[in-house]
C-alpha cells in the first residue's frame, strides 16, 4: 500500500466525522436531558429528621426546560406506581429550568405497602422515573429496596389516608429502556 493512499483515507474519515460532528451536536444540545435519581434518605423537619424516605430527584441537563407532570415507582413485577400525592420541594406539574434539580420523598414504609400489593417479597428492585408534557419517560438507576425491613419500621397514624389512597398501582403496557438519560 502506497503513503499517499493511506493519508487520502485518514483525512476522509476525520472529514466524515468531523462533518457529522458540526451536524449532530447543535441539535444535541438542544434536546431535552433529565436525570433521575432515586436513593434512601431523610429530610430535615425543623428541629430533627423524617423517618427512612425514598428520595426521587431529577436534574435537568439539557438547554430546554422540562415540565415534569408526574413521578412515580417502576416495580419488580412491571407494575407502576403513580403517586397522586407526593411530597416535595414543588408541587407536580412543575417546570424544572436547565441546570436545576428538584427533589420528592416517599415514606419508606409506603414503598413497602406498594411491593406488597404489587406481589414482591423481600429484597425488590425499584426505579425512580418522571414523565414529562410529552409523556417521555425518564428512569433512574435500580437501587435495591429490603421491603421487610420498611414495612414493619413504621406505622401510619390511624388519621392519614391509607397507603392505597396515596397512590395507584397499574401494570406497565411495554416495557421501556432504563437508563439515566432519555434523549
Amino acid at each position: 500500500m502506497q503513503w499517499p493512499s493511506v493519508i487520502i483515507g485518514m483525512l476522509a474519515a476525520y472529514g466524515a466525522a468531523a462533518s457529522t460532528y458540526l451536524i449532530a451536536a447543535p441539535r444535541i444540545k438542544l434536546q431535552r436531558s433529565l436525570f433521575v435519581r432515586l436513593s434512601l434518605g431523610y429530610v430535615n423537619q425543623g428541629a430533627g429528621l423524617s423517618e427512612t424516605m425514598v428520595i426521587l430527584s431529577a436534574t435537568n441537563r439539557g438547554q430546554k426546560p422540562v415540565a415534569l407532570t408526574t413521578a412515580g415507582l417502576r416495580l419488580p413485577k412491571r407494575g407502576a406506581v403513580t403517586f397522586l400525592k407526593i411530597d416535595g420541594e414543588a408541587a407536580l406539574p412543575h417546570l424544572l429550568a436547565s441546570g436545576k434539580s428538584i427533589r420528592f420523598w416517599i415514606p419508606a414504609y409506603r414503598v413497602a405497602r406498594a411491593l406488597k400489593e404489587s406481589g414482591a417479597s423481600g429484597r425488590a428492585r425499584i426505579t425512580g422515573l418522571f414523565s414529562d408534557d410529552f409523556d417521555r419517560s425518564y428512569h433512574s438507576a435500580g437501587l435495591s429496596f429490603d421491603r421487610d425491613a420498611f414495612e414493619q419500621a413504621s406505622l401510619e397514624p390511624a388519621n392519614t389516608p391509607t397507603a392505597s389512597a396515596a397512590f395507584s398501582v397499574s401494570p406497565m403496557v411495554a416495557p421501556e429502556p432504563v437508563g439515566a438519560f432519555k434523549w
